[in-house]
């Protein structure tokens, strides 16, 4: 492996350089949120609007950011380690051509089938016709996301294999920048305003994939269509992302259950969990996240060379490095939550009623938020390990007993 294309740094470092980029990406995501709150408040449209954004968005931690990413990172970080560029090259080249192939499937399937999804995932919206129409309209247009962003994420796993975090971390930002653009340019000239929103979905995503193209060509990957798809490293990533779907799956049930659920209550509800998700997911992201981002190719580079007295350090290292950050952000939205969305959303069409149910929901996700940071930096080790189905058993019960 040439050694002088992969940075190496220590695990409080590269973390540092991941929240950071995280923290300026999540910055922008509150900015995406005050901006649809600003100009569409709490309504008809914004519920449409999430619910239909809710389907590829899941998707997405299922076949990009969640299981693919961290089913390809210890199989290419191996094939690093063991051989060559050149067969981890090749491996990159198989599985961009399956994502183009599958996911490409999966996309046109999702257009097809919108009407029925979202009978399924908001069936409450059927006693207002409109409201299930525009669902359905802005779902079929934002199901093309999830083929942008599952692209993105597999070159984030490149760059991250080649200790390159900080575009990949930055690259949400460019998706962001995206929306918050696409509103304020196209809002007026719509008939319907929040297809906006929809648009900036669309523009945010070639944006994400963009942005993260110069660092994948410095490196040296060139991308050519490869369609071994019985190849060794393949059969290990498919392996390993088989009971990762599973288990994520399982968690994302919860949200599904969830959205049907607020569906069927008063207007704007699932809007309300909507803003509160994207307050919690703030530390979430800048802190759980980027350690989980920084410990999965670290983890998965010791278990190739098997060195697990180095495995067990990096575990450590991550999980005091979460709990110390996290534990206080819990305690901070519980306790100065509804200042808090006070102070991000109380703006334009977003009333006072609106802020106090946000933070009624914001209340019960901030204790929930030290379990799931845990989980972000935990399930990581058992993947570069190559162990994906204990994660995915656990999940399965978790669900079950919730």
């Amino acid at each position: 492996m040439s050694t002088d294309k992969v940075k190496k740094s220590s695990l409080l470092a590269s973390a540092g350089l991941v929240s950071g980029a995280t923290a300026f990406s999540r910055i922008f995501g509150l900015i995406r949120e005050q901006t649809m709150a600003y100009y569409f408040g709490v309504s008809a449209s914004t519920d449409a609007f999430v619910t239909a954004f809710r389907i590829p968005n899941l998707l997405r931690d299922l076949f990009a950011e969640g299981a693919l990413s961290s089913a390809f990172v210890p199989v290419f970080k191996e094939k690093l380690v063991n051989e060559s560029d050149r067969e981890a090259f090749s491996l990159a080249r198989t599985v961009a051509t399956s994502i183009l192939v599958v996911v490409g499937g999966i996309v046109l399937l999702g257009i097809i089938a919108s009407p029925i999804i979202i009978f399924i995932s908001a069936k409450g919206f059927t006693a207002d016709p409109a409201k299930f129409d525009l669902t359905v309209s802005l779902t079929r247009l934002m199901f093309v996301y999830l083929l942008l962003v599952s692209l993105s994420a597999l070159v984030m796993g490149i760059l991250n294999s080649f200790g390159r975090f900080g575009i990949p971390a930055i690259a949400p930002a460019v998706f962001n920048l995206g929306i918050i653009l696409s509103v304020v340019i196209l809002h007026s000239f719509l008939d319907v305003p929040i297809y906006a929103m929809a648009v900036g979905v669309l523009v945010g995503g070639l944006g994400q994939l963009a942005i993260q193209l110069p660092p994948l060509l410095k490196i040296g990957f060139r991308f050519r269509p490869r369609f071994n798809f019985l190849d060794e490293g393949v059969k290990k990533v498919v392996k390993l992302f088989t009971p990762m779907v599973i288990g994520m799956s399982a968690g994302r049930i919860n949200i599904i259950v969830n959205t049907l659920l607020a569906s069927f209550l008063m207007g704007g509800s699932i809007t309300y969990l909507n803003y509160s998700y994207r307050l919690m997911h703030f530390p979430l992201g800048v802190f759980a996240v980027a350690l989980g981002t920084v410990a999965l190719p670290r983890a998965s580079e010791t278990a190739a060379k098997g060195d697990m007295e180095e495995m067990g350090r990096t575990f450590s290292e991550a999980l005091g490095l979460n709990l110390f950050l996290i534990l206080p952000s819990a305690a901070f939205l519980a306790v100065i939550g509804p200042d808090i969305v006070e102070l991000v959303y109380r703006w334009g069409a977003f009333s006072q009623e609106d802020a106090a149910n946000t933070a009624l929901a914001l209340l019960h996700y901030s204790y929930g938020l030290i379990g799931f940071a845990a989980v972000r930096v935990t399930v990581p080790i058992y993947y570069a390990l190559k162990d994906s189905k204990l994660p995915a058993k656990l999940s399965v019960i978790s669900v079950a007993l919730n």
